[in-house]
């Protein structure tokens, strides 16, 4: 959107850290979206590399706020707070929009007035492969996070925050955390408040791409389940501890508890699997709570009981590589940056 024009439909919020190399093809995406009025919002987060230099040569075309390093969380509160659409959308530096995203969710979400969020089916690239991948959770279900979905949000976050729209009324009126040490549940947390007071539209179209890549803060397994099982037990005293809600707790503290095992930090992985059992009392959780009680040498058993027909904890396992025309083709792959 040019400086010049006023009251866009849709502000898209868009940080920035040392992200010269990908982030202007997640800003083309966003500019490609030609069927709705748009300002793009790119707020550089104290980026040490080009990243500044970059944004500033799209000129007019995108709005640049600068802050020091404070985090993506409050670049994106930044972002927010300088939006001036009627809806908002999010999109993470490595990531990019297929042509005509926006204006599908708008028109879902003016479609109807109790909707606050709309969110679209994702795909994944793996840019070390310059590849598509399959899903990294297989079981996930984000199609069920439509309508009246809070309770249903609370047992699982499928909600990718590249893909969403809201309402600029409804952020307003749940407000925009920052608080959470690191910020890699910040997303989940205000889908959550969303959720409490508006129902959410999903569209069944895979219109976002997300990049994955090893620089990436989403990698830090042991971070994000910390940050969440924090965010959910803050949460937990207002809502009903259902069995059902009982057993998504026990199971995150569990896999918080392995992912510590994992790097042989018994200290940090004891108190995870005492709260697991706390939650829901399981024979596994036990066996390996008593476990992480023992000398460090017995770690190796406790990886060798885990091979023994043990699932894998949600989320763990690789990616599938499946061929990219079954992904339909040239469609999803990034658009071409148009700045030199």
């Amino acid at each position: 959107m040019a400086s010049g024009e006023q009251s866009p439909l849709v502000s898209v919020v868009l940080p920035v850290f040392n992200g010269a190399a990908l982030a202007g093809q997640a800003i083309e995406s966003a500019l490609a979206q030609t069927d709705c009025s748009l300002e793009v919002i790119a707020i550089d987060d104290g980026s040490t590399d080009d990243s500044l230099e970059m944004l500033r040569r799209y000129g007019d075309r995108i709005r640049v706020l600068e802050q020091p390093n404070l985090g993506v969380g409050a670049a994106r509160a930044a972002g927010v707070r300088a939006a001036r659409g009627e809806y908002v959308a999010f999109l993470d530096q490595d990531d990019w929009w297929l042509p005509g995203k926006l204006a599908r969710q708008v028109a879902a979400l003016r479609g109807d007035d109790r909707l606050g969020l709309a969110h679209t089916e994702v795909r994944y690239f793996d840019e070390a492969r310059q590849q598509f991948t399959g899903p990294l959770n297989p079981d996930a279900r984000p199609e069920r996070l439509t309508g009246d979905c809070y309770g249903e949000l609370l047992l699982e976050n499928h909600v990718r925050n590249s893909s969403v729209l809201t309402r600029a009324s409804v952020l307003r009126a749940v407000g925009f955390d920052t608080g959470i040490a690191g910020n890699s549940v910040q997303d989940y947390e205000l889908w959550l408040k969303v959720a409490r007071v508006s129902r959410f539209a999903y569209l069944d179209e895979p219109l976002t791409v997300i990049r994955l890549h090893p620089d990436q803060g989403t990698w830090d397994r042991r971070r994000m389940l910390g940050d969440e099982a924090e965010l959910l037990e803050r949460i937990a005293a207002d809502v009903e501890r259902t069995p059902v809600f009982r057993e998504r707790m026990a199971r995150l503290y569990d896999s918080l508890g392995v992912a510590h095992l994992d790097v042989a930090d018994l200290r940090s992985a004891r108190p995870c699997f005492r709260r697991s059992l706390g939650w829901r009392p399981t024979l596994r959780a036990g066996v390996l709570y008593l476990l992480t009680c023992c000398p460090r040498f017995v770690l190796q058993g406790i990886r060798s009981w885990r091979g023994r027909g043990a699932k894998p904890s949600q989320g763990a396992s690789q990616p599938v590589m499946v061929g990219e025309d079954s992904l339909a083709g040239t469609a999803l792959r990034p658009p071409a940056s148009t700045i030199t």
